[in-house]
C-alpha cells in the first residue's frame, strides 16, 4: 500500500510539472536544437502581440498588390480544386491492390528541413527557406500549445485516434466541459476522458469550419498560413505541389495512402492540417509511431488490408523497410531525397512501373 501511495504521488507531481511547464512541443522535437526556437517560451500576450503584428503585416502586402486575392490564396485554391476534382473519381475506385505508407517529414512535406540548416541542403532546398519555416514553426506550436492541450496530452499520446474508442461513451463532445476534465484521477489516467479528448481532437480535423474546428480557431492566422505554404512550396523546388500529383496518381491506380509517422499523434495530425492534407488523409488514414513503434502500425494495417496487399513504404531511412518486413514479407521501400524523388515516383505509379519494384 505504500508503494502505491508513493507512485500516486510521484503521478500527482508529474501532473503538475505537465500542467505549469513553459515548455513547449518545439522544444521537444529531436534532432532540432532548442537555441533555434526563438519563441519557445514566449507567453501568450506575446503570441497574441505577434500574431497581430503578422496579421496586419499580411494584409499591408495584399493591399500593395491591389488585390485581396494574392497569389498564395488563388495557388491554395488551384491546389485544392485539383483534389476535390480526383476525389469525384474515387466513388468509382478500382480494388486496393496496393497501400502507400508514407513518412510525414522530408516525405509528404518538408518540415524539419525548414529549420535544420544541413538537412536543407542534403535535400537541396532554397537557403532562403529558413525564414519561412520559422513562422510556420511558430504557427504550429501555438496551435498545439494554446488550443490543443497539448502539455496534458503529451503524456498521453496515442498511436491512432481510435485506439480509445472502448473508452468512449460516444455522448456529444458539448454534453462535457472538455476543457475542465482532469485527464488523471487519483493518480491514474482517465482514459474516457482522454478519448473524449480525441474524439474532440477528431472532429475539429475533419470539419476545420465547424464553430470548434481548426479552421475556425485559427482565423485570425489564415492569410499568414496561405502565404507561408505557398512560399515553402516556391523554395522546395515545388514539394508540395509534388506530392499533391503523387497523392492523385496513386488513387487513380486503385492504391491507397496512409500515414505512419515517427512523430506523436497529435502534432502529425496539425502539420496535415497546415499543409492542407487534412482532406486528403481522413484522421483514422493516420498512424503514429512514437509510443508503439512503426512496426507495431505495420502490422495493424496488414491485419486490416490483408497479407496478399502490395506494402510500399514511402520515406524515412532504410530502417522502415526492416518493420514493414516483419508484418508483410513483399514490403517494398521508396526513398524520398527531393521533390524530384516524388515527380519520379508519379510516373512510376502513372505508368504501372512501380509494379515491377
Amino acid at each position: 500500500e505504500t508503494e502505491t501511495e508513493r507512485e500516486r504521488e510521484r503521478d500527482r507531481e508529474r501532473d503538475k510539472e505537465s500542467r505549469g511547464s513553459s515548455r513547449d512541443y518545439r522544444r521537444d522535437r529531436d534532432n532540432v536544437p532548442s537555441s533555434s526556437f526563438s519563441a519557445s517560451t514566449s507567453s501568450r500576450d506575446t503570441y497574441r502581440e505577434r500574431d497581430r503584428r503578422d496579421i496586419g503585416r499580411d494584409r499591408d502586402r495584399r493591399r500593395r498588390r491591389g488585390d485581396g486575392e494574392n497569389r498564395a490564396t488563388k495557388w491554395n485554391k488551384e491546389m485544392d480544386e485539383k483534389w476535390c476534382k480526383q476525389a469525384i473519381k474515387l466513388k468509382e475506385m478500382q480494388p486496393i491492390t496496393t497501400v502507400y505508407l508514407w513518412e510525414l517529414d522530408e516525405a509528404l512535406i518538408p518540415f524539419q528541413s525548414l529549420l535544420d540548416e544541413e538537412l536543407s541542403r542534403e535535400l537541396k532546398l532554397n537557403p532562403e527557406i529558413k525564414n519561412v519555416g520559422f513562422s510556420v514553426d511558430r504557427t504550429l506550436a501555438y496551435l498545439l500549445n494554446q488550443r490543443l492541450w497539448w502539455r496534458e496530452l503529451e503524456r498521453h499520446d496515442q498511436p491512432h485516434v481510435n485506439t480509445l474508442l472502448p473508452f468512449d461513451d460516444q455522448r456529444p463532445v458539448s454534453a462535457y466541459k472538455i476543457q475542465r476534465e482532469r485527464l488523471l484521477e487519483r493518480g491514474r489516467p482517465s482514459y474516457a476522458a482522454i478519448a473524449r479528448r480525441y474524439r474532440w481532437l477528431k472532429q475539429a480535423y475533419e470539419k476545420p469550419t465547424e464553430p470548434e474546428g481548426l479552421t475556425t480557431i485559427l482565423a485570425e492566422k489564415s492569410h499568414r498560413i496561405v502565404e507561408d505554404l505557398y512560399q515553402v512550396n516556391q523554395l522546395s523546388d515545388r514539394w508540395l505541389e509534388a506530392t499533391r500529383d503523387t497523392l492523385i496518381a496513386i488513387h487513380n491506380s486503385g492504391g491507397v495512402n496512409l500515414v505512419v509517422a515517427g512523430d506523436k499523434l497529435i502534432p502529425c495530425l496539425t502539420k496535415l492540417f497546415l499543409f492542407r492534407l487534412n482532406k486528403i488523409f481522413p484522421s483514422e488514414m493516420v498512424y503514429a509511431s512514437a509510443k508503439m513503434g512503426k512496426a507495431w502500425c505495420f502490422e495493424q494495417i496488414v491485419k486490416h488490408y490483408g497479407a496478399n496487399t502490395r506494402y510500399i513504404a514511402v520515406g524515412g531511412n532504410s530502417t522502415v523497410l526492416t518493420n514493414l518486413k516483419v508484418a508483410a514479407k513483399n514490403g517494398k521501400w521508396i526513398k524520398i531525397e527531393s521533390a524530384e524523388s516524388l515527380r519520379r515516383l508519379t510516373n512510376q505509379v502513372s505508368s504501372g512501373d512501380i509494379l515491377r519494384l
